[in-house]
């Protein structure tokens, strides 16, 4: 493959798939958009895509378009093999943003691409399980629907709910806070998926050898509800959390808002309480040569590691405080100190029952 265009979007899923595709691609083109574009609720395209820096210094061009402007889009296209494109206005589509990007936006991208001779086109969609229509489905499947009877090759990925978003504290999983939010009675099987694993299937299906048209539903290894992912955690982290459950009338409620983003959330909040299983993630992973992440290895040893970092700082917050309010003294400063009149007798004292020694912070955590 001589040349290939990574489109759209943001860390990490993006980021992984176009650091492999500058490792092994003789040309790779990133387009930034000028309107603003968040994926996973983490990074932010705006003006040039944010992390372009060290994938350029790698070799990549950087192109400045917007999906909603398609003359830019045409430019951007010209020259190039294979298209992925992972645009999304969510999680701040405001207005009418999800139908002028995910779905106008798409469109012109999908058209631009034919129009300058794109042999290949990976289109990042959802999955065909989620099914509470929303503007965000609209649009995800009008797109998948414009490729498939289209003349581009192409593989439009059908991911599960990401580990990292579903089971993390943006959506009410705050392990830090020993709370977790269900949707529904949780009681659901899921298919938790890491956004890793979907950068690898992009990446695989742009390098794909001969002609392909596929849509593929991808999953995790395990499928589990989130009462059982909550219960994993708790083994993980040696403690119990509080649950907030979240009824389906509330949600359904929601989902009859008149604001395309409050009605798209409830949408993606009603579909993941009633659950999405992928039994043939397995198979295929195996397809296109992707090894699937655990929640084991995944979200859970990644949300443990957040949790020990967090006691780490609450002992060096604790710390400072004490060391603030002189009852706990810098080793050098008590050496000094140590060595003046009297001062020895009174830090005897101080090792006394009596002391303030029960105010020193004590953390216990082992290797999660």
């Amino acid at each position: 493959m001589a040349t290939m265009r990574p489109t759209f979007g943001g860390r990490p899923l993006i980021a992984v798939a176009l650091e492999k595709l500058t490792a092994v691609c003789d040309q790779v083109r990133i387009v930034g958009a000028r309107a603003k574009f968040v994926e996973l609720g983490v990074a932010v395209v705006e003006d040039v895509y944010a992390g372009a820096g060290p994938l350029a210094d790698a070799g990549a061009e950087v192109f400045d378009g917007d999906l909603t402007d398609p003359a830019s889009i045409m430019r951007a296209c010209a020259g190039i093999d294979t298209v992925v494109c992972t645009a999304t206005a969510m999680p701040n589509a405001a207005g009418d943003a999800l139908k002028r990007v995910d779905h106008d936006g798409v469109l012109n991208l999908i058209a631009a691409a034919e129009g300058a001779g794109v042999r290949r086109f990976v289109y990042t969609s959802y999955s065909a399980n989620l099914r509470v229509e929303s503007p965000l489905s609209r649009a995800k499947r009008g797109c998948e629907a414009r490729l498939e009877s289209g003349g581009m090759e192409y593989a439009i990925l059908r991911p599960s709910v990401f580990m990292e978003v579903w089971l993390g504290p943006h959506l009410g999983f705050d392990v830090a806070g020993a709370r977790a939010r269900i949707y529904g009675d949780g009681k659901a099987a899921v298919s938790y998926v890491s956004g890793q694993d979907v950068a690898a299937f992009a990446v695989s299906a742009a390098l794909q050898p001969g002609a392909l048209g596929d849509a593929i539903q991808i999953g995790g290894p395990e499928c589990l509800s989130q009462l059982e992912a909550v219960a994993r955690f708790e083994r993980t982290l040696g403690r119990r959390m509080t649950l907030e459950h979240v009824p389906m009338p509330a949600l359904e409620a929601q989902h009859r808002s008149d604001e395309p983003l409050q009605q798209t959330f409830a949408a993606l909040m009603l579909a993941y309480a009633m659950g999405d299983s992928i039994p043939e993630a397995q198979e295929n992973a195996a397809r296109y040569g992707v090894t699937l992440t655990s929640l084991a290895r995944g979200s859970s040893s990644r949300i443990a590691a957040r949790f020990r970092a967090w006691c780490a700082q609450a002992f060096h917050g604790i710390r400072a405080r004490l060391r603030r309010e002189r009852r706990l003294v810098p080793r050098g400063e008590r050496r000094q100190r140590l060595e003046q009149p009297g001062e020895q007798e009174r830090a005897s004292a101080l090792q006394e029952p009596s002391s303030m020694n029960h105010l020193r912070p004590s953390f216990t955590y082992g290797k999660y």
